[in-house]
Order: C-alpha cells, then sequence, then structure tokens
C-alpha cells in the first residue's frame, strides 16, 4: 500500500511538473512589417503573411486585382470591406498587408488592408 502511494505521488508532481508551460517569447502585432517586392512575395511560402508596395494595374474580376512594382505583377484579392472608402487611381502606390495564397501554378494574395503610400 505504501508503494502505491509512493509511486501515485511521484507521478502526481512528474505530471505537475510537465504540465508548467515553458516560457517563450511573445511576438505582438504584424511580423510581416518589412517591405518586400512582389518577387519576393511569390517566392514565400504558402500563408505567409506578407507587407509590398505597388500600384494597380487593372481589375480582374470582381475583387481581383493585378497589382504591379518594378520587379514583377501578382493577383490580389482585394474584398470590398478592406478598401473603406479609399479611393485609388492607376497612379497611386498602395501598401498592401496580406496572406499568400500559393496554389499549383499560380500565386496569389490575399489581402487584410490596403493604404495609400505618399
Amino acid at each position: 500500500m505504501k508503494k502505491l502511494i509512493l509511486t501515485t505521488a511521484i507521478t502526481t508532481l512528474f505530471l505537475v511538473g510537465c504540465s508548467q508551460p515553458v516560457a517563450q517569447n511573445q511576438v505582438f502585432g504584424d511580423k510581416s512589417s518589412t517591405n518586400m517586392t512582389i518577387s519576393q512575395v511569390k517566392s514565400q511560402y504558402d500563408d505567409a503573411l506578407v507587407t509590398f508596395t505597388g500600384k494597380i494595374i487593372k481589375q480582374l474580376d470582381g475583387e481581383d486585382y493585378l497589382v504591379a512594382d518594378s520587379t514583377d505583377s501578382i493577383q490580389v484579392e482585394i474584398d470590398n470591406h478592406i478598401w473603406r472608402g479609399l479611393n485609388v487611381t492607376p497612379n497611386d502606390t498602395i501598401r498592401i498587408h496580406g496572406k499568400v495564397d500559393k496554389e499549383t501554378f499560380s500565386t496569389q494574395v490575399d489581402a487584410f488592408s490596403v493604404e495609400k503610400v505618399n
């Protein structure tokens, strides 16, 4: 009986000690604060958070736009609510924060926010 109580106590202490959270560095905010080129965005992995600047070349279909910089162009999905009344012309440079969406034969970005760059 004493061995059972001792084994139970040791096991309980071991499990409590193992269940304590390990200290980890906390990261607040978007880790993608570094501005990338569109070529760099295209080389990122699926679901990577990215920030890049460019100009809208044309509207492709509905909420899909072709955005280009001096290195390349990429399709960006910008939902209507993301615009928040922002008026953008092809002459305006915009900064896009979003997530890479890699498919088998294409890469596009789903925008989280869009802002004009002066």
